[in-house]
């Protein structure tokens, strides 16, 4: 996940950085140059990292949930052949 990690984070500053340049002149006198710097790189870090991780555990659950659910299928199916066949041993076909 550390390439898509590293594109998140670059498209992040790309665009953070372009609204920083169409601010009027008048922001940059409030704002501090280091809060702004900070901005770009610890926070787009910040962002791109949760994204990431969110979506690496929402892909886990979905696999897991996907195999769980084959399982029980798989056991489900299983069992009612066995009771079939266990029912036609029974009444002697």
């Amino acid at each position: 996940m550390s390439t898509a990690e590293h594109k998140i984070t670059q498209s992040l500053r790309k665009q953070a950085y372009a609204a920083i340049l169409q601010q009027e002149t008048a922001m940059f006198d409030r704002e501090s140059t280091g809060e702004l710097v900070g901005r770009l790189s610890e926070d787009t870090q910040l962002i791109s990292s949760a994204v990431t991780s969110n979506v690496s555990d929402d892909l886990r659950s979905a696999i897991m949930a996907i195999t769980g659910m084959s399982m029980m299928f798989y056991v489900a199916v299983a069992s009612i052949i066995s009771i079939n066949k266990s029912n036609l041993v029974h009444k002697g076909v």
